[in-house]
């Protein structure tokens, strides 16, 4: 069986997901993974290309995946739709031809799509582009079609949404420390992601910026100071050639008072180094870590399974 089918010369990854409006017109297969829709169609919800199909609006799309995925993997999704990054796997044909757009100085910048780059200038899979949705759009949308199949999921998934992502990591990173406890996380609470913040003349002069932008942040209660994580080395998050201009970014945050916290993916990848980063941050607020019972080690178990999985594969179970 193939792996790839081509419509109008459009290579299309497998399995597909068909919109269909009742189950006798599909059955699933391994190429194909039906969504049944008796609903209304609203205009918005399907568009057109020019290769030959339409496709579903992103907003409507998240619903249809809703209906067969976990909460946790709908908020992955969301997080990427409202984020400002993109997960593509470019096949290997398709790789060696961006890249050498890449190299020759030549790719074009469509809606502000543009790969991001690893240390030996290679392309990626992790995208750089503006937001598809906003969580303005998804709660219009969950107000319209309240009552459908998915829309508890996806308004649960939204409320799990604490920012705008720029990486995967940021947003694993944020669900792993940030959810309850009795959902597998670590408690720590919601983080604003990438805030901005505006520095001082002598700030300025460490950083050589105006602004810093935080991946991920957290006030502190009174009294004790707000907490920086900045999410560095993951494979999606740009490499270490930003470390010149993280390192200026976190003493000048430091000069400001406000705890940095320098995490790497495989502290989050390993449970054992994740605990004691919590362990960490839960302190830095007065707070102290409790060790979980056999029922919330079970949760965290099923949270990780969802969170650290091959983020291009979301979605396609």
């Amino acid at each position: 069986m193939r792996s790839e089918v081509r419509v109008h010369s459009a290579p299309l990854d497998m399995p597909i997901h068909m919109l269909v409006r009742s189950k006798t017109h599909v059955k699933a297969t391994k190429t194909c993974i039906p969504h049944i829709w008796s609903g209304e169609i609203a205009p918005g919800m399907i568009r057109a290309t020019d290769l030959g199909f339409a496709v579903t609006s992103p907003v409507f799309t998240m619903l249809c995946l809703a209906a067969k995925s976990s909460v946790a993997q709908v908020t992955m999704m969301l997080y990427e739709l409202m984020g400002l990054f993109a997960v593509y796997r470019a096949r290997h044909g398709e790789r060696e031809y961006l890249q050498k757009l890449v190299d020759t100085g030549s790719f074009p910048i469509i809606d502000g799509w543009k790969p991001m780059l690893d240390n030996n200038g290679n392309i990626s899979d992790l995208w750089d582009r503006p937001p598809l949705i906003t969580i303005d759009e998804v709660q219009r949308f969950c107000d319209q079609f309240r009552g459908m199949r998915g829309i508890g999921r996806l308004r649960q998934a939204l409320d799990d949404v604490w920012g705008v992502a720029r990486s995967p990591f940021e947003v694993q990173a944020a669900m792993l420390l940030g959810l309850p406890r009795r959902r597998g996380g670590y408690g720590f609470g919601s983080f604003e992601l990438n805030k901005a913040i505006r520095l001082s003349d002598a700030e300025r002069a460490i950083a050589r910026q105006q602004t810093c932008c935080i991946d991920l942040y957290a006030e502190g209660p009174e009294g004790l100071p707000p907490i920086a994580i900045e999410c560095q080395g993951a494979g999606y998050h740009g490499g270490s050639e930003r470390n010149a201009m993280d390192d200026n970014r976190a003493l000048a945050l430091q000069s400001m008072g406000l705890t940095v916290v320098r995490l790497r993916y495989e502290q989050i990848a390993d449970p054992w180094r994740l605990q004691q980063v919590a362990s960490f941050l839960l302190g830095k607020h007065g707070r102290v870590w409790a060790p979980k019972t056999e029922r919330l080690e079970q949760k965290e178990r099923e949270l990780r399974a969802d969170v650290l999985t091959d983020w291009w594969r979301l979605g396609s179970a």
